[in-house]
């Protein structure tokens, strides 16, 4: 078991919307989770016994967690199966280190005919259930409605073979009689509908019909939920902590199969040094590529280069005394292309003086992406890369009069 004491912050007593928060936050986990306060304890998973301590500004509690997930990991979890069963794979990911607002789940999949990755879904990271007919309950990321402790509002995704993705089909909450007896609106609790005497109605909506709510009882719920779980089985999920360390393993990954994919499909000549740089940075530092791709131009391509060993690795090609081959601080250790072509020196194909369109077509070719402004959302242009983050690479063109004028590639690093 591990328990942490801390003390509440709130401005006025506790309220139904932070307690529901709460409680919501405590049912994600399979380990029991309790609240002491004083000689109360009580179970964090029952919204009614939560609103029952009322708590104030500055009480101080302990919060209690036992069982296989008590002890927290920093928020992002993935699962990797066939939830969709469509017969592939799908990667799921749960993303819980940010504020509620944020917190996401994603559902993609890797189509391999067309070498593309679709977003199937995106929500609120609460699975309730998901069935192997491709039907997903996804909770709300609020209870704030009148259910109590009778059910977690949630809403009903299916998957749609043709999309291949998820639409929203529809949606269930439910009102405790026992526990709120007048609705928001001052209505009294509506007994003449709830036939089985439980004190509990549901309310459902079907988004196809565009019904509106209403209330039924427990038996014409389960007539509905039926309607469209028809007898499929609930699938476990088994979910897997990600480290940082799993995250760059990743994208590595991911580059070694994007260049692995170019490489088998088009001939690489010996006087690539794209491939050079790529080959010796994808598991290690920019020190190894720089000796590497200046050793090459020094020895076979009969360059005159020099390399600065101190500190981090700065490094230049030279012919006729002009610079055309460099990596340096200025352009965070980029393997740059400048001016002419020598020799048959490439990068990926790449040169300066070809045409812009047929590096384009190649960069295409390559499955790198266009990159975006992170604030704008704008195309930033002739600049390319393999993803977003630190640990992916970018090449990147400056173009005059329809003609590649310099060509760099690198990757990315946060310093």
């Amino acid at each position: 078991m591990v328990s942490e004491t801390v003390n509440v912050n709130l401005t006025a007593d506790a309220e139904a919307r932070p307690v529901a928060v709460l409680v919501q936050k405590a049912s994600q986990f399979e380990s029991k989770v309790f609240i002491q306060s004083g000689d109360k304890k009580i179970n964090a998973k029952s919204i009614m016994g939560m609103m029952s301590l009322g708590l104030s500004q500055d009480a101080e509690i302990t919060v209690c967690a036992e069982g296989e997930d008590e002890q927290v990991n920093d928020g992002i979890k993935y699962n990797v199966s066939d939830i969709d069963g469509d017969g592939r794979e799908e990667l799921l990911l749960e993303i819980t280190s940010v504020y509620t607002a944020a917190q996401t789940l994603l559902i993609y999949e890797y189509n391999p005919d067309t070498h593309e990755v679709i977003e199937e879904l995106s929500e609120y990271p609460y699975i309730i259930g998901a069935y192997d007919n491709g039907i997903l309950e996804i909770g709300l990321s609020h209870n704030q409605g009148m259910a109590g402790d009778a059910m977690w509002p949630y809403s009903m995704y299916k998957y749609n073979a043709e999309t291949d993705t998820y639409d929203k089909v529809a949606g269930a909450d439910a009102w405790d009689g026992s526990v709120f007896p007048t609705g928001w609106d001052g209505e009294s609790f509506p007994s003449d509908k709830d036939t089985d005497g439980d004190n509990i109605l549901y309310s459902t909506i079907d988004y196809a019909s565009e019904s509106d709510y209403v209330w039924i009882d427990n038996a014409q719920y389960e007539e509905w939920h039926n309607g469209y779980i028809n007898g499929a089985n609930k699938k476990e999920l088994e979910w897997h902590d990600i480290s940082e360390g799993d995250i760059y393993s990743s994208i590595d990954q991911l580059n070694s199969y994007i260049f692995d994919y170019y490489t088998d499909t088009h001939e690489i000549s010996e006087s690539d040094i794209g491939y050079m740089y790529v080959q010796n940075t994808i598991d290690s530092g920019m020190g190894d590529a720089t000796e590497v791709v200046f050793n090459y131009l020094r020895d076979k391509a009969g360059l005159e280069t020099v390399i600065d060993n101190e500190g981090m690795e700065e490094a230049y090609a030279h012919v006729d005394n002009e610079v055309v081959i460099y990596t340096d601080y200025d352009t965070m250790y980029a393997l740059n292309y400048i001016g002419n072509k020598v020799g048959d020196i490439t990068i990926f194909g790449l040169y300066p003086g070809m045409p812009i369109d047929d590096a384009r077509r190649i960069i295409e070719a390559m499955n790198f992406t266009k990159q975006y402004d992170e604030y704008s959302q704008t195309e930033i242009e002739n600049v390319y890369v393999t993803g977003v983050s630190s640990g992916h690479y970018e090449i990147r063109i400056d173009e005059a009069d329809g003609k590649v004028k310099n060509v760099s590639i690198v990757k990315m690093y946060s310093f």
